[in-house]
């Protein structure tokens, strides 16, 4: 049948047309909502079912994660005290549970210096040393672990870990731990030789190693040490996981999947740590 024609002021023709209206007026804010959102960005970008791994590393390193283990990097006297200090320092002063386990001294403690803080200790061919300082790192790590485990947020491990075979040991006593705990390397690497002499003279000057021996003795020794570790050092690699490398203390900085609190508040830390000496005016 040909439809009923209404008269423009019949309820049922008012009705009829207040539906249209009431069509066009969502079609139109359909519409104009979807334009909004196409230059405002979508919200949600995917199911939690499609998370990659990338986004699961992610996840472990946002502000509210577990605990969190920094494991420096490096040849000696390349800063990597100075920089653990550093960065202990400031994240308590940030308000972060946060604490150093200095290596160096976990070997001296369970052997005296004048026997561990000789170059031939560090000589992989030494058996012996070598089983020792991989007791020491076990332990260190173990007390940095317990440390997380009473409600720490962040552990310092101040060691070389220049070797893959060493870091995939700690990687892997984090992965058995009880409890989840995330891990970063830091390495520090320094090739300007200006830098490298007043490290080296600082760390013979301070450290208990070299206590007993004359400068010059010290620093030969020194770099001694230095030479065994060459040998046998390993850069971090991307396969290792997040890691965050300083060349030259900050002059140059490189970044492997750092996200979250590490990328909010301890990379851009490490960024502006510098060994210079400038006035600072304060003004009221």
């Amino acid at each position: 049948q040909p439809p009923t024609r209404l008269s423009s002021g019949s309820p049922i023709a008012l009705a009829v047309e207040w539906q249209q209206t009431t069509a066009m007026s969502a079609k139109e804010g359909s519409s104009a909502a979807a334009k909004d959102a196409y230059y405002s960005g979508a919200v949600a970008i995917g199911s939690p079912s499609s998370a990659s791994d990338r986004q699961l590393m992610r996840e472990q390193l946002t502000p509210d994660a577990r605990g969190l283990v920094v494991a420096m990097v490096g040849l000696p006297a390349r800063g990597k005290s100075f920089i653990s200090r550093k960065v202990e320092r400031f994240l308590k002063w940030s308000g972060s549970s946060t604490k150093t386990f200095n290596v160096g001294k976990y070997r001296r403690d369970a052997v005296t210096a004048t026997r561990s803080g000789r170059s031939d200790f560090f000589d992989t061919q030494n058996s012996s040393a070598m089983a020792a300082r991989d007791r020491v790192a076990l332990e260190a790590l173990a007390d940095a672990l317990q440390f997380l485990d009473g409600g720490g947020k962040f552990a310092i491990l101040d060691a070389t870990n220049s070797t893959l075979a060493r870091r995939r040991m700690i990687t892997n006593k984090i992965g058995e731990h009880a409890r989840p705990y995330s891990l970063i390397f830091v390495e520090a690497l320094c090739d300007d030789a200006e830098v490298l002499e007043a490290n080296m003279r600082a760390k013979v000057q301070f450290s208990p190693d070299f206590a007993h021996l004359s400068e010059d003795q010290a620093l030969a020794d020194l770099k001694a040490r230095i030479r065994k570790y060459e040998d046998v050092y390993e850069p971090v690699q991307d396969s290792e996981g997040p890691y965050i490398k300083l060349f030259n203390l900050s002059s140059k900085v490189m970044a492997n999947h750092c996200y979250g609190r590490v990328a909010k508040s301890f990379l851009p830390y490490l960024m502006a740590i510098h060994i210079g000496s400038r006035p600072i005016w304060l003004v009221r």
